[in-house]
Parts: structure tokens; sequence; C-alpha cells
């Protein structure tokens, strides 16, 4: 009986391979002819595909990045010119500063524990008069906003009334070495 069922088996093995064989060698199906690259193009413009040529495709990419260039020099012209506004209301505002001496620089530490979250952050800021009540939810927005939510460190941290809200996320982000 197993040597029966062995030359079966043995049989059907070699049906497969001869079958294999005559597809392989004797079939033109399988054998095709490469496209043209005419072909190729007309098939993906009909199936809604744009076929660019290498030159038309470094000319837009060229183009493409002038465009952006042009932009970010109009990008940084504006914000020079918004630059030289601020530096002139500044000065206005320090010869305002100089009259105005009841306004003092604050400075306080604040400390981080485990847990603690940027609206906790702005609370303790509001407390030592580093940033005034009104602009508590925008320096928990901003914190938010920017990513600085997710890398508030653990430690003691020194800052001062006269940091802006990017100078103090940095601050809480940044390992105090406490």
């Amino acid at each position: 009986m197993k040597q029966s069922l062995r030359f079966f088996s043995l049989g059907i093995l070699v049906s497969a391979i001869l079958l294999l064989g005559y597809t392989l060698f004797f079939s033109g199906d399988l054998k095709q002819a490469d496209p043209s690259v005419e072909e190729m193009s007309d098939s993906l413009s009909d199936q809604g595909y744009r076929v660019v040529s290498e030159d038309e495709y470094v000319k837009y990419t060229l183009d493409k990045d002038k465009a952006s260039n042009s932009e970010e020099n109009d990008e940084t012209n504006k914000e020079d010119e918004d630059e030289k506004e601020k530096d002139e209301s500044d000065n206005n505002d320090d010869n305002d500063d100089k009259k105005d001496k009841d306004k003092k620089k604050e400075k306080a530490t604040i400390k981080t524990e485990s847990g603690v979250v940027a609206p906790d952050i702005a609370e303790d800021l509001v407390e030592e008069k580093i940033i005034k009540k009104d602009e508590k939810d925008d320096f928990a927005a901003y914190m938010d906003d920017e990513g600085y939510s997710e890398k508030v460190q653990l430690g003691k941290f020194k800052v001062d009334s006269d940091m802006d809200f990017k100078e103090l996320a940095k601050t809480f982000t940044t390992y105090s070495g406490d």
C-alpha cells in the first residue's frame, strides 16, 4: 500500500512539473513585449494621469522654488518693517516706562512637579505677577498650540516679567538642573 501511494504521488509531481515547463516555454501569453514610451504615456493619460518629461519637471520645480523664495523675501521684508515699527513703539514705550516708575520688573522662581499642566503654570505665573491675570488663558493656549505642554520639565525655574510667552515656554521646557 505504501509503495503504490508513493508512485501515485510521484506521478502527480512529474505531471505538474511537465505542465509548468510546457506553459513557460510554449505559451506566448506570458512573453509580452515591452510597451513603448508612447503606449505607456497614452495609457497613463487615459487613466487620468499627467505625463511630463524630465525637462518640464525640472523647469516646474525651478519655477516653484523661485516663487517660494520670492514669497519668503516678501515675508522677510514685511517682518523687517514690523520690527522697525515695533522698535519705534518700544522706544516710545521706554520713554513711558521711565515716567512710570511704579512698574517694576518682577522676578520669581516657579516650581513644577509631576502632573503639572500649562494652566497650572499660568496660574503660578499670575500669582507671582509675571503675567497679567487676563493673559493666563492666552499663555496656556500658547503652550498647547506650540507643543510646549508635552515637554514641560520638572524642577525650579527662574522667570521674570520681561519674558514673553515664547521665552517663558522655553524656560519651562528646558531642564533647569534642579
